[in-house]
């Protein structure tokens, strides 16, 4: 796990940030990764994918983006279940 000291300072509140899903590596426990880093997740993912759902700051998005512990850093959206009109 990577070291408290290295967890990016917060420049706002999280409800001010926008919210992202983080996918951890396989094997990890995203909870403990995002408790690493001092993110308390809004959602944790374990089935059908390894990860969490958090409001992030930059600073917070560039040190998971940077760590090989996380596999991606997408910010949230809205999605759909409907396919493209034909």
């Amino acid at each position: 796990m990577p070291p408290t000291t290295n967890r990016p300072p917060a420049s706002r509140a999280a409800a001010d940030h926008p919210t992202y899903i983080v996918t951890v590596r396989r094997g990890l426990d995203p909870a403990h990764i995002a408790q690493a880093y001092g993110i308390t997740p809004v959602h944790v993912f374990r089935t059908a994918m390894n990860g969490f759902a958090a409001p992030l700051s930059p600073e917070q998005v560039e040190a998971l983006r940077a760590t090989v512990l996380v596999e991606s850093v997408e910010e949230d959206g809205e999605g759909s279940s409907l396919g493209a009109a034909g």
